[in-house]
């Protein structure tokens, strides 16, 4: 049967298709789009204009019952579309059928407040034309689409969102629709087969439209079945559930504890962790128990009624995976080494904070020092759309085994003031959007970082909206309630006013703290400082070879002949290759900010070209597995650097690898080394051979002999590649990455000609000794005092000592004046407003002054002795200031309603656990002092020729014309920089001339490598390079500090020298306006030396 419609005149079209195609009105006007009941539109210069509708079934089998049926719309000339059209008229017959010009798209109107007053409706916007498909794209009408927490944060974060997204753009990711369009290559996808998905992050293109592009790469086919809202509440809370639980590391058996199981992640979260056989342990409101458990999970807790973490402390630590949907706000990261196994993983996916620098800060430091200090690792969420994924959830839901969870739904026609109705809006961004926050605010960086997807999480409903005929009341809504999807539902339709347009329909509880899917970063925060989004090793950072996959560019003929395993040969005396892999990276970016340069100024790298050279080898006869990865540069400036690594990890890790970004920006040939340990953050997996048997190659290898190795390897890798050996060589480092350098000038001092040795870990004993000795005094007492107490007293400290150096600027320069100055004791007795308590008072107990005290003083032995250092005033003791973006100092308590634990950083137990006790389980929390003195004096005894580094001996390095520089922040809160300084007085006692080839800058203000109110001092390589090339020693360095809301500019000077203000110059933020002197003489005495238990 057939019909026929004029312009003048209609023949409905099958009742499948008019239900899915938008209504339009009439028009007569020749040579104009003509709109009809047929649904498409007619554009004429002849009076007769004449469509037909075949009865002919769509050719896609795998549509869901309700599509089954919908007719095809063919032309004279065998053309097949679906959807909206435009019949061109020539003649008596269409010669060409073709789609409209325009569509229907929300837009933003504004960046400037909630998404429903931002939003308009563009009723011509212009339709992407399937002409210009690539490969891999479709051209697809929209059925339906979800709004996720990504998209309305956007107005509502104005200067993100702004920059983020230009006007016109249009919000939504995920999507249910049918194909329109494929380009004539693509046979993996069929015109009018329904697929689903969603983009890869917010931008301008969005899925609330009639018809969008997207890459085949990012949907998947719609199982035979599915209904399309159901497939449309897929994408972003499915992906982000599957991607959080890590599959590839998890074992049948398995215990995996899912905070927040009752939003959309959360339920995606519990159904995918038990198809891979996994104990499933969540919680939720009293509501939602028994959706839970219907999806499968174990062990329901109800978080209204039960303290989470105290209900599953007495179990012990029985979960290999943490996955918290809801964040910062519960506390559970900081608690979760009471239930989290050694070595297991916390994925956060909700940050629960607000969209602040400093709440931004705190989560990039929460990733960073779970590298750095050690313990479980702590990973996020970055996207990483998946056909595959969406093949395997469409699987799933065909089978029955998932499902998606819609809460409600609701119809309506363009009033998007819908959206706003019960909106939950007090949960909190996630980790995406606190790093595209960062990449914005970019002025302590020194530079904006690169933009990624920014995506809000919260556990709140996701809109999910229907392109579909127009109804005219809303059908139900439920509104969340402390991040619980699950509440109460709320009749709104007598509160909207609905004007004609499509219609939008359904709200979805498919997204619990969402954050939007990126693939979980194996090392914690690789790509996110790095901007590397491409593929990732499994169990280790990312590796840019992978990157060879990629698009290629044209490049110089014999860069890509060389970049091949063939042209380097053997390389390592001593050492048996086991593999060498050589891979051409092109169209190579990323964006590396100050503060993990260290010594350098912020750097972007674009389209870079390189050669990834990596190389695995062992030490025959010691069964050793290192690995070393160098990057060769296309624009090479024949000069060479290594870079170091940090806390117990060698290097191949997050700050190596922005380290070797920003080498290769500069045109250095850069290499990095795992010491063969592998991928491992903390030492548990490596130590020891067996109970009681330290594995000393390993150890050995971190300390020095892989830098060495390294070295050798990455010269002949540069000889090979380049014809030539580099003219000059350097290192870089801080931290571990300090120590190395100083180990390197030491025991190999002809290999490098300049060395940066930031905050060193050296003494490395009685370092790592000193990390665990505040939460021994808090074990001697029995008493482990709130954080807010320990804040009070340094905050004091800070106030009172800031002035006496003549600046009031926020920053303790004269540390000796602090020190006879200010007494922590004066404080006890003082009642304070404590965070950890629910913002209720506590009062400042001597236990806590005692701890501080002790701190700043460092270990005091049973007979009085004392071996070494303390952190100084104004360091952050528990990581909570601002400015220090929670980086964790040494004194840490775990607090609940019923009081605090102590909770240990990893530097110190680790090493007094594997190294010295050689028992995992050896219990730290019963010693004496005579325990803890003999425990540090056995460390000394075995390790000190390893790894102590602390050899003042610099007369080979000095004679083979190497040249150091050493920066140390006074305020570094994990390693005391008395100990930099004594060091750098023992070399000068036997190199009187110690300034002709190394010298020393104390920073004020600074925190562990970066952070505090002071910035890094980012001339000083160049400064180092040119004193190595040319002969120029750094008389001086430039340094910014955060004084308020401004920046001051300083200089640094080198030691012993000190950064004094000019009396009467005037301006302290003016660089000119201070001088270097020696008039400040640092000294650790104090009128309070002893006894350290004052009043115990």
């Amino acid at each position: 049967m057939t019909g026929s419609c004029l312009h003048s005149g209609h023949v409905t079209p099958p009742a499948q298709v008019q239900e899915r195609m938008p209504r339009k009105k009439e028009k007569h006007n020749v040579l104009e789009n003509v709109q009809n009941d047929c649904g498409f539109a007619v554009t004429s210069n002849h009076p007769s204009s004449v469509c037909s509708w075949n009865k002919t079934p769509l050719r896609n089998a795998n549509l869901s019952p309700e599509m089954r049926g919908v007719e095809q719309l063919t032309t004279a000339d065998d053309q097949i579309y679906y959807g909206v059209m435009d019949i061109q008229i020539f003649g008596d017959r269409p010669t060409r059928l073709r789609m409209g010009d325009t569509m229907k798209a929300w837009q933003y109107s504004a960046i400037d407040g909630k998404l429903e007053d931002s939003l308009v409706l563009n009723e011509s916007a212009p339709r992407p034309s399937s002409s210009t498909l690539s490969k891999d794209e479709l051209l697809v009408e929209v059925i339906s689409t979800s709004l996720n927490p990504a998209d309305y944060k956007v107005p509502e974060s104005t200067l993100i969102g702004r920059l983020m997204v230009a006007r016109p753009a249009t919000p939504a990711m995920d999507f249910c629709g049918r194909v329109v369009a494929t380009h004539p290559t693509n046979s993996s996808f069929q015109v009018g087969q329904l697929v689903f998905g969603g983009y890869a992050g917010v931008g301008q293109k969005g899925t609330l439209a009639e018809y969008i592009v997207i890459s085949g790469t990012h949907c998947a086919p719609l199982p035979e079945g599915i209904d399309p809202d159901l497939g449309a509440a897929v994408g972003t809370a499915a992906t982000t559930a599957w991607q959080s639980l890590i599959p590839d590391t998890l074992q049948p058996g398995s215990k995996v504890f899912v905070n927040g199981g009752s939003g959309g992640t959360g339920t995606w979260a519990i159904q995918l962790a038990k198809a891979l056989g996994v104990e499933v342990v969540t919680t939720c409101s009293t509501k939602n128990i028994e959706l839970c458990r219907e999806l499968g999970a174990d062990e329901v807790i109800d978080y209204k009624k039960d303290d989470i973490v105290s209900k599953l402390r007495d179990r012990g630590k029985v979960f290999d995976l943490i996955i918290d949907n809801v964040g910062n706000s519960t506390g559970l990261y900081d608690r979760s080494s009471a239930i989290l196994k050694p070595g297991g993983t916390f994925v956060m996916v909700g940050v629960g904070e607000s969209l602040t620098l400093s709440g931004s800060f705190s989560m990039l430091s929460k990733m960073i020092c779970a590298k750095i200090m050690g313990g479980h690792q702590f990973y996020f969420v970055r996207m990483q759309n998946s056909a595959d994924f969406f093949r395997r959830i469409g699987k799933l839901m065909a089978q029955g085994e998932a499902k998606a969870v819609i809460d409600s739904t609701f119809d309506s026609r363009h009033d998007l003031h819908l959206l706003k109705f019960k909106i939950t809006r007090h949960c909190s961004p996630s980790f995406s959007a606190v790093w595209t926050y960062l990449e914005y605010l970019a002025p302590i960086w020194g530079q904006a970082l690169p933009l990624l997807p920014w995506v809000p999480a919260s556990d709140k409903e996701v809109l999910l909206l229907r392109m579909e005929t127009p109804v005219t009341q809303v059908t139900g809504l439920t509104h969340s309630s402390h991040c619980d999807p699950h509440v109460e539902s709320e009749d709104i339709r007598a509160k909207s006013h609905l004007s004609p347009a499509c219609a939008v329909r359904g709200m979805s509880a498919s997204n619990d703290n969402a954050l939007y899917p990126r693939s979980i970063q194996r090392i914690m925060f690789d790509t996110l400082i790095s901007h590397i989004t491409s593929h990732l090793k499994p169990r280790f950072a990312w590796s840019p070879r992978a990157l060879q996959a990629q698009i290629p560019i044209a490049m110089s003929l014999s860069l890509a002949q060389n970049c091949v395993p063939s042209t380097f040969g053997p390389v390592l005396y001593g050492a048996e290759i086991l593999s060498l892999e050589a891979n051409l990276v092109t169209n190579y970016s990323a964006s590396v900010p100050a503060a993990f340069r260290y010594t350098s100024p912020a750097v972007q790298l674009t389209n870079a070209t390189f050669c990834n050279v990596t190389i695995t080898y062992t030490h025959p006869g010691q069964n050793d597995n290192l690995v070393t990865e160098a990057w060769l540069p296309e624009n090479w400036n024949e000069r060479f650097m290594a870079v170091g690594g940090g806390g117990w990890v060698a290097g191949r890790f997050f700050l190596s690898y922005n380290a070797m970004n920003g080498a290769i920006a500069d045109g250095f040939a850069t290499i990095t080394t795992d010491a063969g340990l592998g991928s491992a953050n903390e030492p548990s997996s490596w130590a020891l051979n067996s109970p009681g048997n330290v594995n000393l190659y390993n150890l050995q290898n971190l300390a020095s002999v892989s830098l060495k190795d390294e070295a050798i390897i990455g010269k002949s890798l540069i000889k090979s590649y380049y014809s030539q050996d580099p003219q000059y060589s350097y290192w870089a480092g801080c931290s571990q990455g300090g120590r190395q350098g100083l180990m390197l000038a030491q025991r190999y001092p002809d290999i490098y000609d300049g060395i940066v040795a930031g905050a060193p870990a050296i003494n490395w004993n009685k370092l790592v000794s000193f990390v665990y000795w505040p939460h021994q005094v808090m074990n001697e007492l029995g008493a482990f005092p709130y954080p807010c107490e320990f804040d009070a007293i340094v905050n004091k400290a800070t106030s009172e000592c800031d002035p006496l150096d003549g600046v009031t600027d926020g920053v303790i320069s004269d540390i000796a004046a602090c020190f006879k100055s200010f007494d922590p004791f004066s404080l006890v007795g003082q009642s304070i407003t404590c965070a950890k308590k629910n913002g209720t008072q506590q009062i400042i107990s001597e236990a806590a002054a005692t701890v501080v005290n002790a701190t700043w003083h460092g270990h005091v032995t049973a007979d009085g002795q004392r071996p070494y250092h303390g952190i100084l005033p104004g360091a952050d003791f528990t990581g909570n200031k601002p400015t220090s973006f929670s980086q964790p100092g040494i004194v840490m308590t775990s607090c609940n309603e019923k009081g605090c634990t102590d909770e240990p950083s990893n530097l110190g137990t680790a090493w007094f656990k594997l190294f010295i006790a050689k028992n995992e389980t050896f219990d730290l929390t019963n010693m004496s002092r005579e325990e803890y003195d003999a425990l540090v004096y056995s460390g000394r005894q075995q390790y000190e020729s390893i790894v102590e580094t602390a050899d003042p001996d610099l007369r080979q390095f000095k004679a083979a014309g190497g040249k150091m520089v050493t920066f140390h922040g006074l305020a570094d809160n994990i390693i005391p920089p008395g100990g930099t300084e004594d060091y750098y007085k023992a070399v000068n006692e036997v190199i009187p001339d110690i300034q002709d080839f190394y010298r020393y800058f104390e920073a004020p203000g600074l925190g562990h490598c970066f952070g505090g109110v002071s910035g890094t001092p980012t001339g000083l390589f160049e400064q180092l390079r040119n004193w190595v090339e040319n002969g120029t020693a750094p008389d001086q360095t430039p340094i910014q500090i955060s004084v308020g809301n401004a920046t001051h500019n300083r200089i640094l000077c080198p030691y012993p020298e000190k950064s004094i203000f000019n009396d009467g110059c005037g301006d302290a933020s003016k660089a000119e306006c201070w001088s270097c002197s020696e008039s400040l003489v640092k000294s650790n005495t104090t009128k309070r030396a002893a006894p350290i238990f004052h009043g115990l």
